[in-house]
């Protein structure tokens, strides 16, 4: 900016920001609103936050699934047990899965018995029965990327996991895995 003779002007501020250009700082921004207390509140009358809602049913919680500090959005199913994750809308964790630590973005679907931690599960994509993801004891050099640190696993959107299959920490997973039928 100064090169092209622009004014460059500085701002004093003091709310939250976080930049997310990463996949760890998106985890982290997600995260902070999970903490205790949160980072910022998102019922805060003064600091209002629009978004666009997609029309959906409320989220459905069934008899025996266990939330523990978790944000849940309209459309979601939940059938097995989510601890301090995000679920976008329209999300389904199946009957026996574990999510933990981790952001679901919109349209997922967590089959019977699949495992997530700490990881960040893309739009619509499918994570197969007893798949899991982010098993630190899983060599995934195959799925091994730069863009993934801090024991975070990625799985873009619309991929489909397959059933039973393994992903180690600190992948990405970008096209879809094995032969399993989902």
């Amino acid at each position: 900016m100064l090169g092209n003779g622009e004014n460059m002007c500085a701002y004093a501020f003091d709310g939250y920001w976080k930049d997310v250009g990463t996949v760890q700082s998106l985890w982290e921004a997600n995260m902070d609103i999970l903490q205790e207390p949160p980072a910022f509140e998102l019922n805060d009358s003064d600091w209002k936050i629009y978004s666009r809602n997609p029309v959906k049913p409320p989220h459905y919680i069934a008899k025996g699934a266990k939330i523990n500090n978790c944000c849940v959005t309209e459309g979601c199913n939940v059938y097995g047990d989510i601890k301090h994750s995000i679920l976008f809308e329209g999300v389904t964790v199946e009957k026996g899965a574990v999510v933990e630590d981790s952001i679901v973005f919109p349209g997922a679907v967590i089959k019977e018995n699949a495992v997530i931690k700490k990881a960040v599960i893309g739009e619509e994509a499918v994570i197969g029965k007893g798949a899991i993801i982010g098993d630190e004891n899983t060599d995934s050099s195959q799925y091994a990327s730069p863009y993934c640190t801090g024991g975070i696993s990625l799985i873009g959107g619309g991929i489909i996991i397959a059933d039973g299959e393994k992903i180690g920490i600190n992948s990405m997973v970008a096209s879809e895995t094995g032969k399993g039928e989902n």
